[in-house]
């Protein structure tokens, strides 16, 4: 057989093996025997916000400019939120560790117009764990979720309320995780974004407790959580021109929840109080020291975000909530950088089945920006509205 015919054969076969992973009942073993199950999401927004003041807009916005009362509407859609993934799982044999991965991608490597995604693909997820059956902890190491601030409010865009209360994002890191019963303790060695050539990793830890909400189902558990990091962001000594002397420090402290109240509704949020937060979901809004009007002062920032969301007859759901960020200390900014961000939002999705839903969400952005007087903050305004389209495989 030529080349060409082993290409192809290959090729065949890769696409018969995709075929099997989505179609068949129980996951696919590898020669190796690793189990393979292929997941993913194809989605379509559709997005329509008033008060756009340039054509270099992305496909959603975080913030509003100050003074855009006077900007027009757009209509745009995109589809660069559909994702693709694998879940691994290792053969094990009695007495033996567990091993698992995840591999997981998406189009969404920024949120620039006219790409469709081609030449963006971001990687979400790209990890291996080892969890060790005799004592309970796992070892993982690869990218996934921060330790910190682990839950994200229910809104239909791809921005996840970052500038406005949401931190955590996902970054390479060596994490160990221990249960003690209901409560699980996590820490982690991460790189640290902060800097291009940092000294030492960032690290992150969380106390969690998950306990059984009996009285709002049997699949519902009331979780609590406190978390922190602490990041040099310091460069190497051979890196030079750096745009300040002394480094400011990168530290959070937050809280996360998640509450059912009853069967039919739950709430949830986060809080968080920090400084130098620009790498963690774009907290302290944006900002960094070159904002401040000392080179060597780090901007702190409050924080945090709120959802109610509501199970409705029908096969409808329903999710509000509001988001904040505000500058601790406005008069050491910059005049005219964004000092207090708000979101308000609800949106209601009704389920064809359980994995594919069609969503409509009402998105308000308020932001502020220092000005020259001390008692008074430019401002700007958005509405957005956001038709959603998901259906997950799996």
């Amino acid at each position: 057989m030529n080349i060409q015919g082993k290409t192809a054969k290959l090729v065949t076969a890769a696409l018969l093996a995709s075929i099997s992973i989505a179609t068949a009942q129980e996951p696919v073993v590898s020669k190796g025997g690793t189990k393979i199950e292929l997941y993913g999401q194809v989605q379509l927004n559709t997005v329509w916000e008033d008060r756009v003041v340039s054509t270099d807009a992305p496909n959603w916005s975080y913030y509003a400019p100050v003074g855009n009362t006077e900007g027009g509407s757009r209509t745009i859609m995109n589809v660069n939120h559909s994702r693709i993934g694998l879940n691994l799982m290792a053969p094990q044999n009695e007495g033996e560790s567990e091993v698992s991965g995840k591999f997981e991608v998406d189009f969404n490597n920024d949120n620039a117009r006219h790409n469709n995604g081609v030449g963006n693909l971001r990687i979400r997820h790209s990890y291996g764990q080892v969890k060790f059956g005799s004592i309970g902890t796992t070892l993982l190491m690869g990218q996934t979720y921060d330790v910190i601030s682990p839950r994200d409010p229910a809104v239909l865009s791809e921005g996840t309320g970052n500038y406005s209360g949401n931190l955590g994002t996902r970054r390479p890191q060596i994490r160990l995780t221990q249960p003690f019963g209901p409560i699980e303790i996590a820490v982690a060695a991460l790189d640290d974004r902060g800097a291009d050539a940092p000294k030492v990793p960032a690290v992150q830890g969380r106390v969690g407790v998950k306990v059984p909400a009996g009285w709002a189902g049997e699949d519902e558990n009331f979780e609590l959580g406190l978390s922190g990091h602490f990041a040099k962001e310091k460069n190497t000594d051979i890196v030079k021109d750096q745009p300040y002397e002394k480094v400011p420090r990168s530290w959070s402290i937050n809280a996360d929840l998640n509450l059912p109240i009853i069967s039919i509704v739950n709430l949830s949020g986060e809080f968080f109080y920090g400084q130098n937060l620009k790498h963690y979901g774009n907290g302290s809004l944006g900002l960094t020291a070159e904002n401040s009007t000392g080179k060597d002062y780090a901007i702190k920032t409050l924080g945090g975000w709120t959802n109610v969301g509501v199970k409705l007859p029908a096969n409808l759901s329903f999710n509000g909530g509001w988001g904040v960020e505000a500058v601790q200390d406005p008069e050491k900014v910059k005049i005219g950088s964004r000092s207090h961000n708000m979101a308000l939002y609800s949106n209601v999705r009704y389920h064809f089945i359980p994995n594919a839903y069609l969503g409509i969400e009402y998105f308000r952005i308020d932001t502020e920006s220092t000005t020259d007087d001390k008692n008074a903050a430019e401002k700007g305004g958005i509405n957005r509205v956001e038709l959603a389209f998901q259906y997950a495989f799996k």
